[in-house]
């Protein structure tokens, strides 16, 4: 089995709408990747040896470690709030559009809303992933609550309210949702 490398990235200061990602050597330092243009990033995956970057303006990949990064293909240009990864798939949640969904790492996309509140602006704030089932906290029109897929999000369910002041992040930890 190869040697696992982890990359760390944190959110920098965006300057000219660019944003700048850091990424940790084997020696602990961290240096300065070419960071995907686009504005804040507010999510990052890994799968296999790609990283996505949710941006502002897109979703972008990086093949080569984050040296440079290509904008994905969403069927709307949406600014991409939440990224999860279970198994080979990619859930890409948006800031007005709903969630998308990659079965072959981000070449191609399509809706993934199925069981989700049907209005014109869905907002996906959060995605989790634990023990096969993804968790999404999505604001329709009126209400923000949680939702869960089991079969890799092509279809959601109401799992409840989110707690009073609502919800900018997830973690799932053994079924239980932070």
């Amino acid at each position: 089995m190869a040697t696992k490398r982890l990359l760390f990235f944190v959110v920098g200061l965006v300057f000219a709408a660019c944003a700048v990602a850091f990424a940790s050597s084997p020696s602990g330092s961290w240096e300065p990747s070419a960071g995907p243009p686009g504005g804040s990033m507010r999510a990052f995956v890994a799968v296999g040896t790609s990283l996505h970057a949710g941006t502002d303006h897109g979703l972008y990949r990086s093949s080569d470690g984050g040296a440079s990064w290509q904008l994905e293909d969403l069927p709307l240009e949406q600014a991409v709030r939440a990224l999860a990864v279970l198994d080979h798939t990619v859930l890409a949640g948006t800031f007005g559009g709903g969630l998308f969904r990659s079965d072959d790492n981000g070449a191609h996309w399509t809706p993934a809303n199925e069981g989700l509140p049907q209005v014109p602006t869905l907002y996906i704030y959060a995605l989790a992933v634990s023990s096969g089932s993804v968790f999404a906290a999505v604001l329709g029109e009126t209400s923000e609550s949680i939702y869960e897929s089991t079969d890799a999000g092509r279809s959601w369910s109401p799992r409840g309210a989110t707690p009073p002041g609502g919800i900018n992040s997830l973690v799932a930890v053994g079924g239980t949702l932070y």
